[in-house]
């Protein structure tokens, strides 16, 4: 995955958005708020510690050492020790440095932010709305299909569909 910089960024139409909008229905409020994050001055060593990772993953495409270029980084823990905040407190620091594509944070009170077909149209929709080159494969697969619902679709059905569809090198 390499970092979205320079003039491949642009402002969507509202006609563009409002396309995208409607046919994705992605949901809005489900990604990062900074008012979310840690405490100023907390968590900062691993707060850094994941944001030097997604730089490393990020820099000229090249995976961080000792990993494969698939790599997740999994936080885990008991319920209650701020997995939560600190997941916000880096989208924060990777949407400053303009290296964040999206975010989706479900919840458990919220019943589109819960369901799993919710995931893909909003990251799919938040990507397309600042980034032409993937922007344009997804406008022609709508409008190939004017059926297609990426909420019915399985994620990986749907993922290959427009993965095929997105020029080498985008990301």
């Amino acid at each position: 995955m390499s970092a979205v910089s320079g003039p491949t960024l642009r402002a969507v139409s509202s006609t563009e958005k409002d396309l995208l909008r409607e046919r994705l229905d992605p949901i809005d409020n489900a990604s990062y708020q900074a008012d979310r994050g840690c405490m100023e001055g907390t968590r900062i060593q691993i707060i850094n510690d994941i944001v030097l990772w997604a730089n490393g993953s990020l820099s000229q495409g090249l995976p961080p050492k000792d990993s494969n270029p698939d790599s997740v980084f999994w936080m885990y823990g008991i319920p209650g020790i701020g997995k939560t905040a600190i997941a916000h407190s880096i989208c924060h620091r990777l949407q400053e440095s303009k290296q964040l594509g999206g975010s989706f944070f479900c919840r458990r009170d919220d019943p589109r932010r819960s369901e799993t077909k919710s995931v893909l149209p909003t990251l799919i929709y938040g990507l397309a709305t600042i980034f032409g080159p993937y922007r344009n494969p997804i406008d022609q697969t709508l409008r190939d299909d004017p059926e297609l619902k990426p909420q019915l679709c399985s994620s990986s059905m749907h993922s290959m569909s427009v993965a095929s569809r997105v020029p080498a090198g985008c990301f």
